[in-house]
């Protein structure tokens, strides 16, 4: 009788796994944000983006992405041909079959519009004394500035916000163009 109460305690653990049962965890997808570009200008849409999985790690480079109205992605890029509102899906499926999407907007303005003076693609502009400022935005892949009654040094500030990666060597390169008449002085900070 004690052997079989035995036998039946250890088919019963044996069955049970002992608890050692593995976890599949859904994959996730982070940094998709909403996007603003201008017509026939290439369009990263994988930058700050990441797909992981716990089990598989960075799955990144297996990410699907979508667009309506259709546009062809080649590598994480797209060009975006006709101005508009898109709608992009990012799928990312890991080896276990466990999928997870996203989904965000990207709006494409004509190139020859200006974009309004919130942040595109991460500039932002002030602006302090008597200065007015008239447009700004994204134009033929520069930012333009429009104002009166300004000192370009003294009264306009263009800054650009970048999500930049500890242990990571960027350059920046600023080029500024001015048809003010009188001294322009640009200050560069960090």
């Amino acid at each position: 009788m004690k052997k079989n109460k035995l036998l039946f305690i250890t088919l019963a653990l044996l069955l049970s796994g002992c608890g050692n049962e593995k976890t599949n965890y859904q994959p996730t997808i982070e940094g998709v944000n909403a996007i603003e570009c201008i017509v026939n200008s290439t369009v990263d849409l994988l930058s700050g983006v990441v797909c992981y999985d716990k089990e598989d790690g960075d799955i990144t480079p297996d990410v699907d992405i979508e667009i309506y109205p259709e546009v062809k992605v080649n590598n994480g890029y797209a060009i975006f041909t006709e101005p508009g509102n898109y709608k992009i899906t990012y799928t990312i499926t890991d080896s276990n079959n466990q999928t997870t999407i996203k989904k965000t907007d990207i709006n494409v303005v004509d190139r020859e519009n200006y974009i309004d003076f919130s942040h595109v693609n991460g500039f932002y502009v002030t602006s302090s004394s008597n200065t007015k400022l008239l447009k700004g935005g994204m134009n033929n892949n520069s930012f333009l500035i429009q104002a009166e009654n300004c000192q370009v040094f003294e009264d306009l500030c263009l800054n650009r916000v970048y999500d930049l990666i500890k242990d990571q060597e960027y350059t920046f390169k600023y080029y500024l163009n001015s048809q003010n008449a009188g001294d322009v002085r640009v200050n560069v900070d960090g």
